[in-house]
């Protein structure tokens, strides 16, 4: 076939080659795709270890910063540990982690409660083991 006659190809003859071509770009991407999910997959599970890992670490870090701060505490006069206390409690704001730990509802309480307390013999509000 000259070059005239390829060009002179009628606007069907095209338009199926162009069919033609679109589903096997199609397959191929089909096929990629069903390549590309099992990683796709792998990379998600990933993720997802790599984010439980990363809230036991922060977990570990509260907890390791709680206790060197517990600790700290045993060298403290009775009203100076009352008072470092205080400005712990008074940074617990939500009223459900204050409820949980005992405190008062809001930190306005609290500080009325401090204000009132025997500062003779104030204990803390947990065990810590020093």
């Amino acid at each position: 076939m000259s070059e005239k006659q390829a060009q002179a190809q009628s606007p069907v003859q095209d338009n199926r080659n162009l069919e033609m071509k679109m589903a096997t770009l199609e397959d191929r991407i089909v096929r990629q795709e069903k390549l590309l999910e099992p990683q796709l997959n792998r990379l998600r599970d990933m993720k997802a270890v790599q984010s439980k890992q990363r809230r036991k670490d922060d977990t570990r870090r509260k907890i390791l910063y709680g206790a060197a701060f517990l600790l700290s505490l045993d060298g403290l006069s009775e009203t100076a540990r009352t008072r470092k206390i205080a400005e712990v409690e008074r940074q617990i704001k939500a009223p459900r982690d204050r409820k949980f730990l005992g405190l008062s509802e809001s930190v306005e309480e609290a500080q009325k409660e401090m204000a009132s307390r025997d500062t003779q013999h104030p204990g803390l509000p947990f065990d810590f083991g020093g």
